[in-house]
């Protein structure tokens, strides 16, 4: 070390002519002292998370959209060491995969798997696998996700035509199956091998906790925690259960859910609209209480809260084409009313997607328990409201446990 630093530090600080050689030698020891007693560096590991997923599917999407991506924004990369698995609760491996939601979304597994796998770095895939995860449509708007993100999307394409992207998939498919415990739904989380279960909401808590260093990144700080300030209580889950052309449906939005939602309702609860209703059977052969306006409606707006699943973004699309009457008639202008890209909706609800999507809506309504009797049916909490509609307020309000109650539950 001595010889090293001797060579390096007279090459850089050749001393002068007239410099005293007892001076440099001085120079030289209190070097080789500064360097060989500075303390050790200990590195901090990074939190290891396990993101498994997949393309199609709407509660995967609202993480992304709520939790991964704005933490990742505020810095939470710095400290977690990211691994996204698409293959979620597909079963097979090889040409025989079968995926939950259909072809499309094996296609969209295999897209994401080569843009990871092609891109290990989170900095560099993670732009386009959200912009494809939160278009809704992740296979029809890969490419231009992928390059919009500055990635070579020919590598990408002809990774998932090959034998390569095979190879990619079933490694997914092999993580997937490895865990222990066994994942039960998607999206599964999994930090420092230990799952966090239905806690998505405190993702990042729960990884900041995780982190023992203390340059923790802003995702941590006091500020980002206001991004969703009422964590500290679980929001109240409520179910509508609905169809598109039912009269006391229209009733009910406009009677009762749209006001509480304006009054403040919204941020302690958990809004789940279902269009489905007394429909019967799924697929092509769907047959709807009000005729096939109603299907065609249904699907509108099962496409158009899966691509916006906010509340806050698609429900005044989707009240105003309620309260009309007319929803499919008026679905353009209230999409386009509302801010949404109707385009992208009216796709979806004409493809395959809206299809998979709406007979989602169906087993939802046909896993009821105790089962739905008419329409509108609501549940709070795993509780049927049955006719008390109006003591929705009420009931969602005495539900919540936090401190934090909007001004209408003083009502």
């Amino acid at each position: 070390c001595i010889q090293f630093i001797e060579r390096r530090f007279f090459f850089l600080h050749k001393p002068k002519a007239n410099m005293p050689r007892v001076f440099a030698s001085l120079l030289l020891a209190a070097t080789v002292v500064a360097v060989t007693s500075a303390a050790p560096i200990t590195k901090v590991e990074k939190v290891a998370v396990g993101y498994y997923m997949e393309s199609l599917c709407p509660y995967c999407i609202q993480f992304i959209e709520r939790q991964l991506s704005p933490a990742l924004k505020q810095g939470l990369g710095d400290i977690m060491d990211l691994s996204i698995v698409p293959y979620g609760n597909a079963r097979g491996t090889g040409k025989s995969i079968q995926c939950q939601h259909g072809s499309e979304e094996c296609q969209g597994n295999m897209i994401e798997s080569c843009l990871i796998s092609l891109n290990p770095e989170v900095k560099s895939y993670f732009p386009a696998f959200s912009c494809m995860e939160q278009s809704g449509d992740p296979v029809a708007n890969a490419q231009r996700c992928v390059q919009e993100a500055g990635l070579d999307w020919s590598s990408i394409q002809s990774c998932v035509n090959s034998e390569e992207g095979i190879k990619f998939e079933d490694k997914m498919a092999k993580r997937t199956n490895e865990l222990q415990p066994p994942h039960k739904y998607v999206p599964w989380v999994v930090v420092n091998g230990s799952p966090i279960g239905e806690d998505l909401d405190n993702f990042v808590k729960l990884v900041c906790n995780a982190y023992t260093g203390t340059n923790k990144p802003e995702a941590c700080s006091s500020s980002f925690a206001a991004l969703d300030a009422r964590k500290t209580a679980k929001k109240v889950s409520v179910g509508y259960y609905m169809e598109s052309l039912c009269p006391d449906c229209i009733d009910f939005v406009e009677q009762t859910l749209a006001p509480a939602i304006e009054n403040g309702l919204g941020q302690i609860m958990d809004l789940n609209v279902v269009p489905y209703g007394n429909a019967r059977g799924t697929g092509k052969s769907t047959h709807c209480q009000h005729g096939t306006q109603e299907c065609i409606g249904n699907m509108i707006e099962t496409c158009m809260i899966h691509l916006n699943p906010e509340v806050k973004d698609y429900f005044p699309a989707f009240k105003c084409m309620e309260q009309s009457g007319r929803p499919v008639d008026d679905a353009e202008s209230c999409i386009k009313k509302a801010g949404l890209d109707y385009d992208a909706i009216n796709n979806c609800a004409n493809s395959n997607l809206g299809q998979q999507l709406e007979d989602q809506m169906a087993k939802e309504t046909m896993a009821l328990q105790p089962a739905h009797t008419y329409v509108p049916w609501v549940v709070v909490d795993g509780q049927p409201l049955y006719n008390d509609l109006t003591e929705l307020t009420k009931r969602v309000c005495d539900a919540y446990s936090g401190s934090d109650k909007p001004a209408v539950c003083g009502n």
